[in-house]
């Protein structure tokens, strides 16, 4: 309100959308929760995956992506050319960068492939749209007293930042560095 004694504007309240990001400020914790539930219902519906099975992991276990994929014979580039790849990969992407960290890896994977990619993509690709199909409302949650973790709360003696990593992506990276 401050700002509005120097400028002229109107009080809208407490923010609730931007970007496609849907905002949720919890009354009692101050939690802040962000999550593109309607924009990865969107995309899921565009790219046809909305009554196909879901999927519980961003990617296959194992899964390896490699140029050896990639089609080589035009007729091959024609047939993987009628699936939009590319757009599919720049939505997963934007909701990667906003509100899906889980989805990083799968997505920086794929988006290796984006100049020409094989049927093997294509496959990783609607493997991760049933992904999203299965975890819509997924997101992000900032707190600031108290953490939920494993159905049990916690108290935060300060500012801390609590964070949590898949080791299997740390296991790839590690091969990646002795490669």
């Amino acid at each position: 309100n401050q700002i509005l004694t120097k400028f002229e504007g109107n009080d809208l309240g407490d923010l609730k959308w931007y970007l496609s990001v849907s905002i949720y400020t919890d009354p009692v914790t101050k939690a802040i929760h962000l999550n593109q539930e309607s924009f990865s219902r969107a995309i899921v519906k565009k790219y046809g995956m909305d009554k196909a099975k879901q999927k519980f992991t961003p990617c296959p276990a194992g899964t390896k992506l490699t140029r050896v994929q990639c089609p080589i014979t035009e007729y091959e580039r024609l047939e993987c050319a009628k699936f939009d790849y590319r757009g599919c990969v720049g939505s997963l992407l934007y909701l990667t960068r906003m509100t899906r960290p889980d989805l990083a890896y799968v997505i920086g994977e794929l988006c290796g492939f984006l100049d020409n990619p094989g049927t093997r993509h294509i496959d990783i690709c609607k493997y991760v749209l049933r992904y999203l199909a299965a975890t819509y409302d997924y997101g992000l949650s900032y707190v600031t007293r108290t953490l939920m973790h494993l159905g049990t709360t916690e108290m935060l003696t300060r500012n801390q930042l609590v964070g949590f990593l898949c080791v299997l992506w740390v296991a790839s990276l590690l091969t990646l560095v002795r490669s």
